[in-house]
């Protein structure tokens, strides 16, 4: 006698195979990548690789070798990828080496005359290892020092074990007097706009530079952080920072440069309305 089957029973047997198809390959045996080409990495792992580039290129300050490791990734707009990611570590995490070195780069990108100073390697002292031997009774103290071998066959002094200094992770691009006020305006455009306090710093020949860190402090909170050359397009002096109403700012340019005290969003008028406006400062070394 033969059984007939119906077609609901080849259906159920395709789906029961896709379901533990599904399974095996998501969680008994998911698929593994190993040295995979960059343009396919997830983009967190592309975030590593371009904050990787920008930190090499402070020590290198080789712009074409950067450009070449940095189009592996195939972005449409590597610059812009830069400039995206150097904002969001200051927005979330405040990594403020890594945001200033991709901001530096795309600067790079947009000047290819820009000149920055390398970081210096850093060397990890040798110490210098003394052994005592402990005395027994019948036996003197004997102090055994480990020595650098002489070429003359003369005995050589042992170095004090001094640390030395590590290089701090600064570039130097705008190095000279501390950064003053120079003019202090307010810019009152559409209502709809978000009030800004926008910074431009310049050197004393007035050339705009980037990388410069910008400190700016809330009354009664931290002060927080951002650096000039994130926006070219605009100049690589520029930065800005979004200021709430009513609210009380104090900012410093530069390490060591002028504190300016009681920056507020200006009040503008549009059709008997008033709207905050938006602060342009402008910095330069005397």
């Amino acid at each position: 006698m033969n059984e007939k089957r119906g077609p609901l029973y080849l259906l159920t047997g395709l789906i029961i195979g896709a379901v533990i198809g599904v399974i095996v390959s998501l969680w008994i045996l998911p698929v593994s990548y190993t040295e995979t080409e960059p343009p396919t990495l997830r983009t967190d792992q592309r975030e590593v690789f371009r904050s990787m580039v920008a930190r090499a290129f402070l020590v290198e300050a080789d712009i074409n070798r950067a450009k070449a490791r940095l189009n592996l990734l195939q972005d449409a707009a590597p610059v812009e990828d830069l400039i995206a990611q150097a904002q969001n570590l200051l927005a979330t995490s405040g990594d403020q080496a890594n945001a200033r070195a991709m901001a530096l780069l795309a600067a790079s990108f947009s000047q290819p005359g820009l000149m920055i100073t390398p970081l210096p390697a850093v060397i990890t002292p040798v110490q210098v290892v003394t052994p005592t031997l402990s005395p027994s009774p019948s036996v003197t103290a004997v102090t055994a020092t480990l020595m650098p071998t002489s070429t003359q066959g003369q005995a050589t002094s042992t170095p004090p074990n001094v640390s030395t200094p590590r290089p701090s992770a600064t570039i130097q691009p705008t190095q000279g007097s501390p950064f003053q006020l120079i003019s202090n305006d307010s810019i009152c455009s559409s209502p709809a706009s978000t009030p800004l306090l926008m910074v431009y710093v310049q050197d004393a020949q007035g050339n705009p530079l980037q990388g410069v860190k910008i400190e700016i402090t809330l009354v009664n909170a931290a002060p927080a952080y951002f650096y000039t050359g994130l926006y070219p397009e605009i100049s690589l002096g520029y930065a800005d920072y979004q200021m709430q109403k009513d609210a009380l700012y104090s900012l410093r340019v530069g390490d060591g440069g002028q504190l300016v005290t009681g920056l507020q969003a200006p009040l503008c008028d549009a059709n008997g309305s008033s709207y905050p406006g938006s602060l342009k400062l402008v910095f330069q070394q005397p």
